[in-house]
């Protein structure tokens, strides 16, 4: 018997220097998307002309997982930092489940989000993996 799928709508939020880490998990994640299984937006697939805040308030609010790619840029980007927040109280209010994924190795406990337990599930840094595409793969199984 199938078991049946439930349909998860991830937002990446990420620095813009961690866009070639985005752009391979989006690749990983490619099959659970032709499946069906899951929808990923992120502030690249805004259309030109569009009002860049509201639609990426309308997509993180629709969000069931909040993915935050956690690396040095990350945490000193103060936008990332208000969306890492703004995730926070999406979580808090039973909204959105936040996820830290660990990309480089940084000092992440001491922030906001170091309560939650992070992927990879060893809480190593991709980076850090013998084989980043492990890395990738393992963090596909959300």
């Amino acid at each position: 018997m199938m078991k049946d799928h439930i349909h998860k709508t991830l937002f990446l939020s990420y620095a813009p220097e961690d866009d070639s880490w985005r752009q391979k998990l989006e690749r990983h994640l490619s099959e659970l998307k032709r499946q069906g299984r899951v929808t990923i937006w992120h502030n690249r697939l805004l259309p030109p002309g569009s009002n860049q805040i509201q639609e990426t308030d309308a997509h993180f609010n629709q969000a069931s997982i909040i993915l935050l790619l956690i690396s040095d840029d990350f945490l000193a980007s103060d936008s990332c930092c208000a969306e890492m927040q703004q995730a926070l109280a999406r979580q808090q209010a039973g909204k959105a489940q936040v996820i830290p994924l660990l990309l480089r190795p940084v000092e992440w406990k001491q922030t906001p989000i170091g309560h939650l337990h992070p992927l990879p599930i060893d809480g190593n840094p991709i980076t850090l993996w013998n084989d980043v595409d492990d890395g990738c793969i393992e963090d596909c199984r959300i």
